[in-house]
């Protein structure tokens, strides 16, 4: 474990992605090349900051889901940048209509009279009081970028390894360090409970590796244990603090 973040109930986790990347680099020195996280961290601004930071991203994001024909889907509407509307396969207009500040995306909508006189009205449309219409995400760029920079192997290969690597160990938080509950009130306190957990399994698995390698260099080792140790000694005596 070399990076926690510990927020109230309320925050979504995909808003705290940058924050772990960043102490993950800050504390190891060592450069993310890939990340690897589930949906709810598949948001436009996260595949925006990967993008500038040069990492690749191994993250699925919600797609809408509906009974229409693929044949209609949203990657089959070309935009006309001059216009500011999108074209459907029939070439009708979808025009600007609103912008959603909650989902950080623009509406784009077609006048359901038109929509209603088109061959393919009841294989495209699908509400019962609007014409087509479609969200274009404010990092929509970034999106496609992160969903074709991976071959689907590779995607799927990563994705099957972050369940025994990262479930696992929230697992084993859960079951064996009483990761499901706080035993103290306020975010503070909560914090301390967290890294003196991911404390407590970074230590095993030291020990677990040190087992199984005995020509390992046992005063290396043994420095390290000493400064975790010294670490964990600070934060029990901040607790009395809060």
């Amino acid at each position: 474990v070399t990076a926690t973040v510990t927020t109230p109930a309320n925050v979504n986790d995909g808003k705290v992605l940058t924050e772990v990347i960043t102490e993950h680099q800050t504390g190891t020195g060592i450069k993310v090349k890939a990340t690897v996280a589930d949906k709810a961290y598949g948001i436009g601004e996260n595949y925006k900051y990967l993008y500038e930071q040069g990492i690749t991203p191994c993250i699925s994001h919600p797609h809408q889901n509906c009974n229409r024909a693929t044949a209609f889907n949203k990657n089959k509407f070309s935009y006309n940048k001059e216009q500011d509307c999108y074209i459907c396969p029939a070439g009708n207009q979808l025009k600007r209509s609103q912008f959603k500040h909650d989902k950080n995306a623009t509406v784009y909508k077609a006048d359901r009279k038109i929509c209603q006189q088109c061959q393919h009205f009841q294989k495209c449309v699908t509400g019962k009081s609007s014409g087509r219409q479609i969200q274009c995400n404010a990092n929509e760029q970034y999106i496609e970028w992160a969903d074709n920079c991976l071959p689907g192997y590779e995607r799927k290969r990563l994705m099957a390894r972050r369940k025994y690597k990262a479930e696992g160990s929230f697992a084993d938080a859960a079951n064996n360090h009483g990761f499901k509950r706080s035993r103290f009130r306020g975010i503070e306190k909560v914090r301390i409970q967290n890294l003196l957990v991911a404390a407590t399994q970074n230590l095993r698995k030291l020990m677990r590796h040190i087992s199984r390698n005995p020509a390992l260099q046992y005063c290396k080792a043994f420095a390290f244990i000493s400064e975790i140790f010294s670490h964990i000694d600070f934060f029990i005596h901040n607790v009395s603090e809060y």
